[in-house]
């Protein structure tokens, strides 16, 4: 499995048992609670900017992303749209600030960003060269 798209900044300490909406699937014990980071580039503008997760679940090598609720991103002051079929809004999140979208897009019922990846983007030091744009809790 590739490294993690979303690089770890910090563990919360805690973490909690997640549970699929299927009986069929069992539930994934011990997920950690973490904030995590990643580079995302504006395809508009060419602007990089590092989305910064924080309360996000963490799975280690099981998966390669970090889950965000995105209830938590609209109470941070973003707007987000996760129905693909909403006829008023464009699939995504949007800065209320800036008035940027970040878009999502879907694979089945996942609403999913596209992220840029690699060692020079998504690496520690990498991590404070670019704007931030916070997108989920504060811990």
């Amino acid at each position: 499995m590739p490294p993690s798209k979303f690089p770890l900044l910090c563990y919360t300490g805690q973490s909690c048992d997640v549970s699929p909406f299927l009986d069929s699937y069992g539930a994934v014990e011990d997920v950690l609670i973490a904030s995590g980071a990643t580079a995302w580039t504006n395809q508009d503008t060419g602007i990089t900017h590092i989305l910064v997760v924080h309360l996000g679940l963490w799975f280690g090598t099981k998966m390669p992303s970090l889950l965000m609720n995105p209830n938590h991103t609209r109470v941070h002051d973003f707007s987000v749209c996760n129905h693909p079929f909403d006829p008023n809004h464009l699939l995504g999140i949007v800065d209320t600030d800036s008035g940027m979208l970040i878009p999502l897009k879907m694979s089945g019922s996942t609403a999913y960003l596209v992220l840029v990846y690699g060692p020079r983007s998504n690496s520690v030091n990498a991590i404070s060269l670019f704007s931030h744009l916070t997108l989920s809790g504060i811990l």
